[in-house]
């Protein structure tokens, strides 16, 4: 969840920088002898949350370090062209990835994600530099010795532990205990004649994880089901229920309000998603329609934020708009979206907002198998990353401000002396190996302006 200005839909899109070559549509074509459009589909991308960079997981097995140029917001300079800094080129799919909470690129020991690759065992890894793991984590079946796809990662508690999801099983790794197994694993649907209170009744992978303000851990399945959790996971379940009686074949994301007392769901093959009120019934309150979602494709979302207790949930769909709801739960029914916003030729299937800032930044992809390698697909294959910016920047206050000041890494309110700035500190060195290698360009030199 991220923090942005009051109707910050006021003003259409505008693109300050893209992966795409060019200022036209994202045409982009792959080295080598595969087609275009495969390799470089973007399945997730994520702020790291110092709002320096973008990390992308690829179809193609990679993960990439994109970061942010330090005049991205010099109009002259605008589309900036992103490219990689780092990446990490996996032999097996990954899975998923998770961005360290504490994550600040001007101390090297912070910059970290977990990396779920298939049939191995969970890597935590520098974005600086892919190839230095950290520690690495297994989970592996007592019986057959194999790994367990780890579908779903999710920091909890500041970042000293984090959940795996994976087939019909929830595991909690403590971070400090490098290359040692989970500490807990919960199995969401239990053997018979074993005893778990309220358990899931369909085995299933685990498909999403959302903790809410209050520490509430809500978990979704691909077989259509959620579960609740106390204590960011590592307590008791408190309540199940399944989306049966809606159009869907499984949850794909989970976003809490910023109360914490609505839970909103979206799952695979549905152009709906649904608002809850966990508060007691579990009902749902209203449905979000008009999404464009009914594929398999995941399609990504975010919450953002705004004034108050009010907040917009924003979501791609697979016409390449990006439609925003403006308070969900706050009305029962069918409720359409407030404003849709064109931002890509293809599937959005990543909406994040930048943690401090009013950018958001989108992702598209969709795969062509029908034309020959010579000739592209009509209209272009749109498999990039943008990042936007979303309404005038200089008529709301800035919320935060990251001092430029290595000595310092918390967030301080801005006095009026300080001005219209948002400034982040200089980046570490670069770990490759031994040797030291330059840092990215980014430091005292990026400079935001306000929401």
């Amino acid at each position: 969840m991220s923090s942005a200005t009051e109707d910050v839909n006021s003003s259409p899109l505008t693109c300050i920088a893209s992966t795409a070559i060019g200022r036209g549509p994202s045409v982009e074509r792959i080295a080598g002898d595969r087609k275009p459009g495969r390799g470089e589909l973007i399945t997730k991308a994520q702020f790291t949350p110092d709002g320096t960079a973008i990390i992308a997981q690829h179809d193609d097995h990679h993960l990439k370090t994109f970061v942010l140029p330090t005049d991205l917001l010099e109009e002259e300079q605008q589309p900036h062209q992103l490219t990689a800094y780092a990446t990490h080129k996996s032999a097996t799919e990954i899975q998923d990835f998770a961005i360290f909470p504490g994550f600040d690129l001007s101390d090297i020991s912070t910059t970290y994600a977990l990396c779920g690759d298939n049939d191995q065992p969970i890597s935590l890894r520098n974005v600086c530099d892919w190839t230095y793991s950290q520690a690495k984590y297994p989970l592996v079946n007592d019986r057959t010795e194999a790994h367990y796809s780890p579908r779903t990662l999710h920091f909890i508690n500041s970042g000293s532990h984090f959940l795996v999801g994976t087939h019909n099983s929830l595991a909690v790794f403590d971070v400090t205990r490098y290359n040692a197994g989970p500490v807990s694993l919960l199995q969401l649907k239990p053997r018979k004649g074993t005893y778990n209170g309220m358990p899931l009744t369909r085995k299933a992978y685990v498909s999403a994880l959302a903790t809410s303000v209050d520490g509430v851990l809500a978990l979704g399945t691909t077989e259509r089901e959620i579960a609740l959790y106390d204590h960011s996971g590592m307590g008791e379940r408190t309540a199940t229920f399944n989306m049966d009686p809606y159009r869907g074949t499984g949850v794909s994301f989970l976003k809490w309000s910023p109360c914490g007392k609505y839970l909103l769901v979206a799952e695979r093959r549905s152009d709906e998603i649904h608002v809850f009120d966990i508060r007691g019934t579990r009902r749902q309150l209203s449905s979000l329609v008009g999404r464009a979602g009914n594929t398999n494709q995941r399609l990504g979302l975010d919450i953002v934020h705004t004034r108050g207790e009010s907040y917009e949930l924003w979501a791609g769909g697979m016409d390449g708009v990006v439609r925003m709801w403006h308070n969900p739960g706050s009305k029962e029914g069918e409720c359409p979206p407030s404003e849709d916003l064109k931002a890509h030729q293809a599937p959005v299937t990543s909406t994040i907002w930048h943690p401090f800032t009013s950018i958001l930044a989108t992702s598209a992809g969709s795969r062509y198998n029908t034309y020959d390698d010579e000739q592209d697909p009509p209209g272009g294959t749109d498999n990039s990353l943008r990042v936007h910016t979303v309404g005038p920047l200089n008529e709301a206050p800035l919320p935060y401000f990251l001092s430029s000041h290595m000595d310092s890494c918390l967030p301080l309110r801005p006095t009026p002396e300080m001005g219209a700035a948002l400034a982040f500190r200089p980046p570490p060195s670069r770990i490759a190996g031994l040797a030291f290698c330059p840092a990215p360009e980014v430091g005292v030199g990026l400079i935001f302006r306000p929401r």
